[in-house]
């Protein structure tokens, strides 16, 4: 029987610039499998690269994958030390007429992030902006209101990204552009019908998981056509039927944060928890709240000693996530503040901006 640590389906967030006593010990006592940094956690290039270090000297045979909201625009944790990207919808036109500028611009953003020490972006947004305004959830955070265009661009960043060695995320799954209510403080509720949905929202995860995509970020909604009861992260039609059996994706699966409201308002942690086990899904984000992620962690494991099949769902889940460490963490590898300053913001990546632009 395989044993299962629980704390390696979590990615969690933390306070601080530095790795708290904390977290650094649970890192050194179990397989955590990620952190996540937000703004709160970065001041600039040598102070990042240096927590990231920390991070992976911690456990060197299994060190968390070290993940990131990276995406451009009004998501980006790395704005002024990165090389800086517009929103995407004011790349769409330029991008159009050459769309390997976009595979260009995906491996120009994976060198940074790697450089720095990162392994996945949660990026990019395969989302389409259906009828929204540039600041509504999904908006200018879309390459563009088409689906085509959307799936063509996205497809070439996510090899782009892959290609320099980070993990790519397609985001949200099954698609949040046709509403414009923000999962982060209610529970949107989507009407598009199967043939619709296939048509439009799923053709850009068709074309990420095409594009064999590392991983596929769930969003919190309920997607009324297929189920009433529970948003797409616990949904097994949804997540099980729907994207690994019918769109034969077999890579990690991560859930939208769990402390959002859609989900935290509505749903008991431990539902939460068991329902999107046995919807296939692998890997649950807790950013903002250390003491729930332990809880989270605590129940999990509860759930996989003692329920046959969320174990079998575990031993899976688990299986994908070696394959996408296999990939893109390997031997771990501490990031180097020289290589950093030498990638990050170097002159062919502010001219490929300057060109986009």
């Amino acid at each position: 029987m395989n044993s299962i640590q629980a704390s390696e389906l979590f990615i969690c967030g933390f306070d601080g610039q530095s790795l708290p006593g904390d977290v650094s010990s649970l890192l050194q006592t179990h397989t955590l499998g990620g952190l996540i940094l937000f703004r709160r956690n970065i001041v600039d290039l040598e102070q990042v690269v240096d927590l990231n270090a920390q991070i992976i000297n911690s456990n060197l045979d299994h060190p968390p994958l070290i993940c990131v909201d990276q995406e451009g625009g009004r998501v980006a944790r790395l704005r002024g030390i990165s090389t800086d990207i517009p929103p995407l919808k004011q790349l769409t036109s330029v991008l159009l007429n050459d769309p390997h500028l976009s595979f260009r611009l995906g491996a120009m953003m994976g060198r940074e992030l790697v450089a720095m020490g990162f392994h996945l972006d949660f990026a990019p947004v395969c989302d389409i902006a259906l009828e929204q305004k540039d600041e509504d959830i999904v908006g200018d955070r879309s390459f563009s209101s088409d689906a085509k265009i959307v799936a063509t661009l996205t497809a070439q960043m996510i090899k782009g990204m892959q290609a320099s060695g980070l993990a790519a995320c397609a985001k949200h799954f099954p698609g949040h552009g046709a509403t414009i209510k923000d999962s982060h403080f209610t529970l949107p509720y989507v009407t598009t019908k199967m043939n619709t949905l296939h048509e439009r929202e799923l053709v850009p995860f068709k074309s990420a998981i095409k594009a064999q995509v590392a991983s596929i970020m769930t969003a919190h909604l309920i997607l009324h056509e297929l189920d009433q009861k529970f948003p797409a992260t616990m949904s097994e039609v949804v997540i099980d039927q729907l994207l690994r059996k019918q769109l034969e994706f077999n890579n990690v699966v991560i859930s939208d944060d769990l402390d959002m409201k859609a989900v935290a308002d509505h749903y008991e942690l431990r539902e939460i928890i068991e329902q999107s086990l046995m919807a296939s899904v692998d890997m649950f984000i807790i950013g903002n709240d250390w003491d729930k992620s332990q809880e989270a962690i605590r129940l999990t494991q509860e759930l996989i000693d003692t329920n046959q099949h969320i174990f079998k769902k575990a031993v899976l889940a688990q299986e994908r996530i070696k394959k996408l460490r296999t990939h893109y963490v390997g031997k771990a590898l501490a990031p180097n503040q020289e290589y950093a300053r030498k990638i990050v913001r170097c002159p062919p990546h502010l001219d490929l901006m300057e060109a986009l632009l």
